[in-house]
């Protein structure tokens, strides 16, 4: 497969923007191409490959410190992309930092099989926590080998029949507007999962990942900042190899 010639902005959120005693590192990564989701990574151009290099790079960048960035361990990294409901801005942005306890509680009840060419996905239910808020999440989980087409996968899982009879008959969702997706490492260390989430309310970044938002003034800086670089497509060039 093509490697993309990428370019990547990320944006840290450190504890100074985010409220105090933020438990964990943040950050957001994103393409300074125009995808709007991974709902729309084959709407044309390359947009998978890029697409697919974002999560890998993001993982790989997390798990070795890369670009000054603090460590977060593999087996408690979360990456997340929140449904085109709820997410503050139609470009894909992916939200990097620790799983909070209760998304790892229900990623690691799962028992699921090996990773295949043909993918097996077991729907589950999980109830997500965000301070006093509570709320009901569907997950269709998947395992992979490889970090080389997460896009890929989440789309074939969003795309399926699969996925939307379980959320469309038990909540009235649909894929393309309330799928957010999510990647972890396997809890039992083979591999990856690639996790497609839903809810009876917002299910995401914030109640999937272990930190405090940023503040609106600190989002909306970077989106700005997102927004310019995409514009003017200023930002460094990315190893598309790693």
């Amino acid at each position: 497969m093509e490697t993309p010639r990428t370019y990547l902005r990320t944006f840290f959120y450190s504890e100074v923007e985010n409220p105090p005693g933020a438990p964990n590192p943040t950050w957001l990564i994103e393409p300074i191409v125009a995808i709007p989701g991974v709902e729309n990574i084959y709407d044309g151009g390359k947009a998978i490959l890029f697409s697919n290099h974002l999560w890998r790079q993001g993982f790989n960048d997390a798990v070795k410190g890369a670009l000054g960035r603090p460590v977060i361990a593999a087996n408690t990294l979360g990456l997340v992309i929140n449904s085109a409901r709820y997410r503050s801005q139609h470009q894909m942005h992916i939200h990097v930092s620790a799983l909070s306890a209760e998304f790892a509680s229900c990623l690691a009840a799962l028992d699921l099989p090996a990773a295949s060419p043909q993918l097996q996905w077991q729907p589950s239910t999980c109830t997500l926590r965000y301070f006093a808020t509570t709320a009901r999440a569907w997950l269709y989980a998947a395992r992979v080998d490889t970090l080389d087409n997460v896009s890929g996968v989440a789309w074939e899982g969003m795309s399926g029949d699969g996925w939307a009879d379980f959320i469309g008959g038990a909540a009235a969702l649909t894929p393309r507007t309330d799928t957010a997706v999510a990647l972890a490492s396997a809890g039992d260390g083979d591999g990856y999962v690639v996790v497609l989430a839903a809810g009876a309310g917002d299910v995401g970044d914030h109640n999937m990942l272990d930190y405090d938002p940023p503040s609106a003034e600190a989002e909306a800086q970077a989106e700005a900042e997102a927004e310019a670089a995409l514009l003017k497509d200023t930002a460094p060039p990315v190893d598309a190899s790693v």
